[in-house]
């Protein structure tokens, strides 16, 4: 991997570059950086080129929100467009994601929250709208679909209460 400036005006004069490879740490196994010796580097670059060939691979990687979202598409899906609160916060943070990214994730998707009618209802998360068939149908909603308080949400589930 090299290090280069394209940007001439963040610099005067030319910047030589700078590279790294990666390398197994023998102790750890874990990739670590090591810095190349300048013999290791070719005397010229073309950092438009090595720009170029970078981005024709299209590769493309999805962020940790993009990942939540796919992952609240999925578990919405299997109800059609519904699904408890519960299910989804511990299925997303047994996945290793935070609260603050999962609430944004939801957000974003303008994902509703609604409680079931009755003592002990649960919180149900909800796609705009979504209108499930009779046997996709979730328990009878009250409340004027406004969140609960996450931070009651996060208690409740770190006590063990169903929410």
């Amino acid at each position: 991997m090299i290090f280069a400036n394209d940007k001439s005006s963040l610099t005067h004069g030319s910047v030589p570059v700078t590279g790294f490879k990666l390398e197994m740490n023998p102790a750890t196994q874990h990739p670590r950086l090591v810095w190349l010796n300048d013999s290791e580097i070719p005397p010229q670059v073309n950092v438009t080129e090595l720009l170029k060939s970078a981005t024709k691979t299209g590769l493309v990687l999805p962020t940790k929100l993009g990942q939540i979202e796919q992952a609240l598409g999925v578990l919405l899906d299997e109800n059609g467009g519904w699904q408890y609160q519960t299910k989804i916060i511990e299925s997303l943070l047994a996945r290793g994601f935070k609260t603050r990214l999962i609430d944004e994730a939801k957000k974003r998707l303008k994902l509703k929250a609604e409680k079931e009618k009755g003592k002990g209802g649960k919180w149900i998360w909800v796609r705009p709208n979504t209108h499930p068939s009779a046997e996709e149908e979730p328990p009878a909603v009250r409340g004027n679909g406004h969140d609960p308080d996450d931070s009651w949400a996060r208690q409740q589930l770190t006590t063990g209460t169903a929410i």
